[in-house]
């Protein structure tokens, strides 16, 4: 007789299982490969984390994956915008201000218009 999981699954379902396109882990399909990693969190965070993942039904690695990529979204974001040091010394202070922010606008424009579709 073959073991079923809670959710309905046989037991060997959640173990690892790679194909040629994708990659099961622990019954949750990823597109592409995936690496495991080792993380320390501390006793707060690791309370935290198993709650939200028992409360929302997800597992914690998913969720870990959620809140890093997020987190690495926004840090790109936060970067410099590429027109910043396009000034050369000694221009027109109010020639470059309207420059750039126009470039600034037109970026802001892009980026609305991208997250909008």
């Amino acid at each position: 007789m073959t073991a079923v999981t809670d959710d309905g699954h046989p037991a060997w379902f959640h173990r690892r299982c790679e194909t040629r396109s994708s990659a099961a882990t622990y019954g949750v399909w990823h597109h592409g490969p995936v690496e495991k990693t080792t993380m320390y969190l501390t006793d707060e965070l690791q309370r935290d984390l198993k709650a939200l993942a028992k409360r929302t039904g997800r597992p914690q690695a998913d969720l870990i994956r959620e809140a890093l990529g997020q987190y690495i979204q926004r840090s790109r974001s936060s970067a410099l915008p590429s027109w910043v040091g396009i000034a050369a010394v000694g221009g027109d202070s109010s020639t470059i201000k309207q420059e750039l922010r126009r470039k600034y606008r037109e970026q802001l424009e892009q980026k609305y218009r991208r997250s909008s579709e």
